[in-house]
């Protein structure tokens, strides 16, 4: 058998139509914006080929289930100075200034990024809502990078890659994977961006 002839025989029918993909991509960046950058429409959100070698140690994954589809997103983060400084401030623990991020311990860290994502994919999850019903929304997990490979290779119709601009000096890198099990064709025009939900307030989905 040759090559090509074992990649048609194992080829996934697309199920994804493009719109459909432009509009979770849409979805995404909306989702970043209110939970990265407060809802600036100005923020730079910029689609990128891959996640840069080294940029993060760990990602917070969460995914959205219905019947005929499932996605799984990512937020790509490493311990650095910059981002403890921010989470710290973001958490009303410190005004995020000196090295380590002012008193912000390890658990209060991973609080702050578990957040993010929930409010990224608690907004995906209300804009899907107009399209799907039955849509069921994981809680975050903390997965070392080198899962990434791993990630996105089970079947992904879609794949893409955000770098957002969080502030001067810190920017953070997200990922989006979207399968379906059924054909799927939507059209989202988008939404006026909603305020995010505080810090330590709980949504539920």
């Amino acid at each position: 058998m040759t090559a090509t002839a074992g990649k048609s025989r194992f080829a996934i029918p697309r199920l994804l139509s493009q719109r459909a993909c432009d509009s979770l991509d849409g979805m995404m960046v909306s989702g970043l914006r209110q939970s990265l950058a407060g809802g600036d429409v100005g923020a730079a959100i910029d689609v990128v080929d891959t996640v840069p070698p080294g940029v993060a140690t760990h990602m917070a994954v969460l995914s959205i289930a219905s019947f005929p589809f499932r996605l799984n997103t990512a937020l790509h983060f490493a311990r650095t100075d910059a981002l403890l400084a921010w989470a710290a401030e973001r958490s009303g623990i410190g005004d995020g200034i000196g090295e380590g991020g002012g008193s912000i311990n390890e658990q209060q860290f991973i609080d702050v990024i578990c957040e993010i994502g929930n409010l990224c994919c608690g907004s995906i999850n209300r804009d899907l809502g107009e399209f799907q019903s039955f849509l069921g929304l994981s809680t975050p997990q903390i997965l070392d990078a080198r899962c990434l490979p791993h990630f996105v290779r089970d079947g992904a119709e879609h794949l893409r890659h955000f770098r957002v601009q969080v502030r001067p000096g810190l920017a953070l890198h997200a990922s989006l994977c979207a399968r379906a099990y059924l054909p799927l064709d939507f059209h989202w025009s988008g939404s006026p961006v909603q305020a995010a939900v505080e810090s330590g307030e709980m949504e539920m989905f």
